[in-house]
């Protein structure tokens, strides 16, 4: 209850400063919107999994041939990050994916970063993290790749420097220790805060060179794989 409260709080007081001037109208129609999708993540009723929302597999085909894409700029209400973009890559011959995320803030004191100045990670879930293993969790089958990225609850239409949340994801092939790239693709998405804005950034096949960027970091942090330079690649 005390969650719905402090809820309603913020949106009252957004709507009584905003009441008297069209352009905070629309901001604050916005607020609303995206901020309460997130009712029954905050009340743990979800209406369907998450695992039902990547099954569906009905999202727009972004391209056709393999690699396969889905894509969808804003997620319906049942995934885990309504509004925020869902992506569905599929490539037959993976059997693990690798994605490093960029997120253009100073990175948490707790956190591990590839940069002092702006947070670079790889995602990797808190158990993965653990245990040093440096592939994406996915709950579907390891040829494909779906994940729908939140930020915030609520988007902050006070806060003045937008967000930028960039992802590099490789497909990889594994084989004992050897961990080989196939592709790469980048997508994301960027808030703009004072416009209470969620724009998403479209997937694109990148070159594969990219992996050589990140190589000497995997391989120093997960010395149990050994990821081989492009030049090692068996097509």
């Amino acid at each position: 209850m005390t969650k719905f409260k402090i809820l309603f709080g913020i949106f009252l007081f957004l709507f009584l400063i905003s009441y008297t001037n069209s352009q905070h109208n629309e901001k604050i129609f916005r607020f609303s919107h995206y901020s309460f999708k997130w009712i029954p993540f905050l009340s743990n009723k979800w209406i369907l999994s998450t695992r039902n929302c990547w099954n569906k597999n009905n999202y727009p085909l972004y391209k056709d041939k393999q690699p396969e894409i889905r894509f969808m700029k804003h997620a319906p209400n049942e995934c885990q990050s309504p509004e925020y973009p869902i992506i569905y890559i599929e490539d037959i011959e993976a059997t693990h994916w690798i994605q490093i995320v960029n997120v253009n803030i100073k990175p948490p004191h707790n956190k591990s970063s590839l940069q002092i100045d702006q947070w670079v990670f790889v995602d990797v879930s808190e158990d993965f993290n653990k245990s040093k293993i440096p592939f994406y969790y996915t709950l579907t089958p390891n040829n494909k790749f779906w994940d729908n990225p939140g930020w915030n609850y609520f988007i902050n239409p006070f806060k003045k420097e937008n967000l930028n949340w960039q992802a590099i994801t490789f497909s990889v092939s594994v084989k004992d220790n050897f961990v080989t790239p196939r592709f790469a693709f980048s997508w994301g998405y960027k808030i703009d805060y004072q416009n209470v804005l969620i724009n998403a950034v479209n997937p694109k096949q990148i070159d594969i060179l990219i992996w050589e960027k990140y190589r000497s970091y995997f391989n120093t942090q997960y010395p149990q794989w050994i990821f081989k330079k492009i030049m090692e690649k068996k097509e």
